[in-house]
């Protein structure tokens, strides 16, 4: 798949409307598109990689501390115990991207796959992710 192929650099390059909860460092999180639960956030590399191994060393670290910032403010803001992490991008689209999901501490692997089988037909108010996405910012320190 080529970059101009690429939904995920589609997303980067603004054609493919999104929600950007953050944009620094070379990197990007957004919002899920819906039917998503709230929360389900998406880190990617602005440049097209295929894995995380085909980042820079210090790609990879911004890479790492924004995953693990967004995932705490995640956790903390929707008061979950824990989240899930799904790494993706070996398949279509071919670009490497990480999945944070918020989920409580009982939740099963079957559970996660659930989430994916039996998506609902509407997600969450439009209302609330935006909501969510201000909170995020706020907490990260992120300004538009």
């Amino acid at each position: 798949m080529t970059e101009k192929e690429c939904t995920f650099c589609g997303v980067v390059r603004g054609e493919i409307n999104s929600e950007i909860i953050l944009r620094r460092d070379g990197l990007m999180v957004v919002m899920a598109q819906p039917p998503t639960p709230l929360g389900h956030a998406i880190v990617i590399p602005e440049h097209h990689a295929m894995n995380f191994s085909d980042l820079s060393v210090e790609e990879q670290i911004n890479f790492a501390v924004t995953w693990g910032l967004v995932e705490q403010a995640l956790v903390t803001l929707l008061k979950k115990p824990r989240a899930v992490n799904l790494k993706s991008g070996g398949f279509v689209p071919g670009h490497f991207h990480l999945h944070i999901y918020e989920v409580e501490r009982e939740t099963s692997w079957d559970d996660i796959i659930g989430m994916f089988e039996n998506r609902v037909a509407s997600g969450p108010e439009k209302s609330e992710r935006q909501k969510l996405i201000k909170q995020l910012r706020e907490q990260l320190g992120y300004k538009t």
